[in-house]
């Protein structure tokens, strides 16, 4: 049997965020182990995502077990800019995402650590379909606009 660490290392890895029976379930469980390994409340926690993460990243996230690394997803009527590494409107009806990294931070740590104000700052709320006959809400995300209206 594989041991408790070496699960939990193969969870954070890279899962194809389409192919799972219940994704809602899983954003849940990547909270609570979160939760749990920092001994935060849930409430505190906020869902924080990163496109396209060097390698290196990727490998700390998975050696210190501070998130997670998702695969699979599209973005309608927008795409993800590789080289000024934003979201921008598209005329493409779809267009598919790098491999993401979803960790949980506590809402405060931001302002603790000097961070923008995010009164400053525009903010969408973007919401994370199933699949695209957007019939089962699974989250929203919450993104930065880089000054689209």
């Amino acid at each position: 049997m594989a041991s408790s660490a070496n699960q939990d290392s193969a969870i954070r890895q890279g899962i194809w965020f389409g192919g799972l029976l219940a994704p809602e379930a899983y954003l849940i469980a990547t909270q609570q182990a979160t939760a749990q390994q920092h001994g935060w409340s849930l409430e505190e926690l906020e869902l924080k995502v990163d496109f396209d993460p060097a390698q290196e990243e990727m490998d700390q996230v998975i050696a210190d077990a501070s998130g997670f690394i998702v695969r699979g997803l599209a973005m309608e009527s927008a795409e993800f800019d590789a080289q000024d590494r934003k979201i921008k409107l598209t005329s493409e009806l779809s267009s598919n995402l790098p491999t993401l990294l979803l960790r949980w931070i506590r809402k405060e740590t931001n302002k603790a650590k000097g961070k923008q104000d995010e009164g400053s700052v525009d903010f969408v709320m973007l919401p994370l379909y199933l699949n695209r006959s957007r019939k089962n809400l699974v989250h929203s995300l919450k993104m930065p606009t880089f000054g689209l209206p």
